[in-house]
Protein backbone atom coordinates (compact mmCIF):
# COMPACT_ATOMS: atom_id res chain seq x y z
CA UNK A 1 0.00 0.00 0.00
CA UNK A 2 1.18 3.52 -0.70
CA UNK A 3 -0.18 6.89 0.40
CA UNK A 4 0.29 9.67 -2.11
CA UNK A 5 -0.48 13.35 -1.52
CA UNK A 6 -2.52 15.23 -4.11
CA UNK A 7 0.51 17.47 -4.63
CA UNK A 8 2.20 14.56 -6.43
CA UNK A 9 -0.47 14.93 -9.09
CA UNK A 10 0.35 18.58 -9.78
CA UNK A 11 1.92 17.68 -13.12
CA UNK A 12 -1.27 15.94 -14.25
CA UNK A 13 -3.78 17.87 -16.23
CA UNK A 14 -6.63 18.90 -13.95
CA UNK A 15 -8.98 16.82 -16.13
CA UNK A 16 -6.91 13.68 -15.42
CA UNK A 17 -7.03 14.32 -11.69
CA UNK A 18 -10.76 15.03 -11.90
CA UNK A 19 -11.26 11.70 -13.72
CA UNK A 20 -9.51 9.91 -10.86
CA UNK A 21 -11.70 11.74 -8.33
CA UNK A 22 -14.84 10.97 -10.32
CA UNK A 23 -14.01 7.25 -10.17
CA UNK A 24 -14.28 7.35 -6.38
CA UNK A 25 -17.68 6.55 -4.87
CA UNK A 26 -18.92 6.10 -1.31
CA UNK A 27 -22.58 5.05 -1.31
CA UNK A 28 -22.69 4.94 2.51
CA UNK A 29 -21.51 8.54 2.86
CA UNK A 30 -22.39 10.88 -0.02
CA UNK A 31 -20.92 13.88 1.86
CA UNK A 32 -17.43 12.34 1.79
CA UNK A 33 -17.78 11.55 -1.91
CA UNK A 34 -19.06 15.07 -2.62
CA UNK A 35 -16.10 16.63 -0.82
CA UNK A 36 -13.60 14.64 -2.87
CA UNK A 37 -15.25 15.37 -6.21
CA UNK A 38 -16.23 19.00 -5.66
CA UNK A 39 -13.98 20.46 -2.96
CA UNK A 40 -10.70 18.55 -2.82
CA UNK A 41 -8.99 20.44 -5.65
CA UNK A 42 -10.07 23.96 -4.58
CA UNK A 43 -9.33 23.20 -0.91
CA UNK A 44 -5.83 22.07 -1.95
CA UNK A 45 -5.34 25.15 -4.13
CA UNK A 46 -6.35 27.45 -1.27
CA UNK A 47 -4.22 25.52 1.29
CA UNK A 48 -7.30 24.63 3.35
CA UNK A 49 -6.52 20.90 3.42
CA UNK A 50 -4.00 18.37 2.31
CA UNK A 51 -5.61 15.39 0.66
CA UNK A 52 -4.09 11.96 0.24
CA UNK A 53 -4.91 8.98 -1.94
CA UNK A 54 -4.26 5.46 -0.67
CA UNK A 55 -3.40 2.99 -3.43
CA UNK A 56 -2.83 -0.76 -3.42
CA UNK A 57 0.57 -2.07 -4.48
CA UNK A 58 -0.92 -2.69 -7.95
CA UNK A 59 -2.07 0.99 -8.19
CA UNK A 60 -5.77 0.49 -7.43
CA UNK A 61 -7.30 3.50 -5.69
CA UNK A 62 -8.55 2.20 -2.33
CA UNK A 63 -9.29 5.24 -0.20
CA UNK A 64 -8.49 8.81 0.65
CA UNK A 65 -8.25 11.17 3.58
CA UNK A 66 -7.97 14.90 4.14
CA UNK A 67 -6.13 16.60 6.99
CA UNK A 68 -5.93 20.24 7.98
CA UNK A 69 -5.32 22.67 10.77
CA UNK A 70 -8.34 23.46 12.91
CA UNK A 71 -9.34 25.13 16.17
CA UNK A 72 -11.61 23.87 18.91
CA UNK A 73 -13.96 26.51 20.30
CA UNK A 74 -13.92 26.27 24.09
CA UNK A 75 -17.21 28.03 24.97
CA UNK A 76 -19.52 25.24 23.70
CA UNK A 77 -17.57 22.74 25.84
CA UNK A 78 -17.73 24.65 29.14
CA UNK A 79 -21.05 23.10 30.21
CA UNK A 80 -20.20 19.64 28.82
CA UNK A 81 -16.72 18.90 30.17
CA UNK A 82 -15.13 18.99 33.60
CA UNK A 83 -12.68 21.73 34.57
CA UNK A 84 -9.86 19.18 34.38
CA UNK A 85 -10.87 18.12 30.86
CA UNK A 86 -11.06 21.75 29.76
CA UNK A 87 -7.66 22.48 31.31
CA UNK A 88 -6.17 19.49 29.47
CA UNK A 89 -7.59 20.69 26.16
CA UNK A 90 -6.45 24.26 26.71
CA UNK A 91 -2.96 23.18 27.75
CA UNK A 92 -0.10 25.09 29.32
CA UNK A 93 -0.32 28.86 29.03
CA UNK A 94 -3.78 28.91 27.47
CA UNK A 95 -6.03 28.97 30.52
CA UNK A 96 -8.16 31.78 29.11
CA UNK A 97 -8.00 30.85 25.43
CA UNK A 98 -11.33 30.81 23.62
CA UNK A 99 -10.08 28.50 20.85
CA UNK A 100 -7.29 25.93 20.79
CA UNK A 101 -5.38 24.91 17.64
CA UNK A 102 -5.39 21.26 16.62
CA UNK A 103 -5.23 18.92 13.64
CA UNK A 104 -8.41 17.80 11.89
CA UNK A 105 -9.05 14.64 9.95
CA UNK A 106 -11.75 16.17 7.78
CA UNK A 107 -12.37 13.20 5.50
CA UNK A 108 -11.55 9.51 5.73
CA UNK A 109 -13.09 7.07 3.29
CA UNK A 110 -12.63 3.75 1.62
CA UNK A 111 -13.88 3.46 -1.97
CA UNK A 112 -17.33 1.85 -2.09
CA UNK A 113 -16.23 -1.35 -3.86
CA UNK A 114 -13.19 -1.92 -1.63
CA UNK A 115 -13.72 -4.42 1.19
CA UNK A 116 -12.65 -3.96 4.78
CA UNK A 117 -10.34 -6.94 4.25
CA UNK A 118 -8.56 -5.13 1.43
CA UNK A 119 -8.28 -1.83 3.32
CA UNK A 120 -9.28 -2.03 6.99
CA UNK A 121 -10.55 1.24 8.45
CA UNK A 122 -7.87 1.02 11.14
CA UNK A 123 -5.17 0.94 8.45
CA UNK A 124 -6.67 3.92 6.60
CA UNK A 125 -6.83 5.87 9.88
CA UNK A 126 -3.23 4.85 10.65
CA UNK A 127 -2.14 6.36 7.34
CA UNK A 128 -3.83 9.66 8.27
CA UNK A 129 -2.31 9.58 11.76
CA UNK A 130 1.16 8.95 10.30
CA UNK A 131 0.88 12.08 8.16
CA UNK A 132 -0.25 14.16 11.15
CA UNK A 133 2.45 12.77 13.46
CA UNK A 134 5.09 13.59 10.88
CA UNK A 135 3.86 17.20 10.76
CA UNK A 136 3.55 17.33 14.55
CA UNK A 137 7.26 16.54 14.91
CA UNK A 138 8.05 19.79 13.08
CA UNK A 139 5.48 22.22 14.44
CA UNK A 140 4.08 20.71 17.64
CA UNK A 141 0.41 20.24 18.33
CA UNK A 142 -1.35 18.34 21.06
CA UNK A 143 -4.41 16.68 19.60
CA UNK A 144 -6.42 15.55 16.61
CA UNK A 145 -10.13 16.11 16.11
CA UNK A 146 -12.60 14.32 13.91
CA UNK A 147 -16.33 14.95 13.44
CA UNK A 148 -18.29 11.76 12.77
CA UNK A 149 -21.77 10.28 12.65
CA UNK A 150 -23.01 8.08 15.49
CA UNK A 151 -22.24 4.84 13.63
CA UNK A 152 -18.52 5.71 13.55
CA UNK A 153 -18.14 6.61 17.24
CA UNK A 154 -17.15 3.03 18.26
CA UNK A 155 -14.54 2.92 15.46
CA UNK A 156 -12.89 6.14 16.61
CA UNK A 157 -13.14 5.16 20.30
CA UNK A 158 -11.35 1.89 19.48
CA UNK A 159 -8.61 4.03 17.96
CA UNK A 160 -8.04 6.27 20.99
CA UNK A 161 -10.51 9.11 20.34
CA UNK A 162 -12.89 10.39 23.02
CA UNK A 163 -16.20 12.07 22.37
CA UNK A 164 -16.21 15.67 23.64
CA UNK A 165 -19.28 17.19 21.96
CA UNK A 166 -22.19 16.61 19.63
CA UNK A 167 -23.65 19.20 17.29
CA UNK A 168 -26.58 18.10 15.19
CA UNK A 169 -25.77 14.69 13.75
CA UNK A 170 -21.99 14.99 14.22
CA UNK A 171 -19.94 13.88 17.20
CA UNK A 172 -16.74 15.75 17.88
CA UNK A 173 -14.03 13.27 18.86
CA UNK A 174 -10.56 14.14 20.21
CA UNK A 175 -7.33 12.19 20.49
CA UNK A 176 -4.25 13.51 22.28
CA UNK A 177 -0.96 13.08 20.48
CA UNK A 178 1.40 15.05 22.66
CA UNK A 179 4.11 13.25 24.60
CA UNK A 180 2.34 14.00 27.85
CA UNK A 181 -0.61 11.59 27.80
CA UNK A 182 -3.95 12.64 29.20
Amino acid sequence: MKTIPFSMFSDYKESSLQALLDSFFVPKNPDVEHFLKENAIPFEDWDNTRNYFVFSDDSELLGYFAVSLHAIEIQPLVQKLSKTQLANIRGLGRSSASAIPCFLIGQLARKGDVSNDKLPGDVLLSEALAVILDIQKSIGGRFIVVDCVDALVPFYERNGFKKIDKTGSLNQMLRYISKKRR
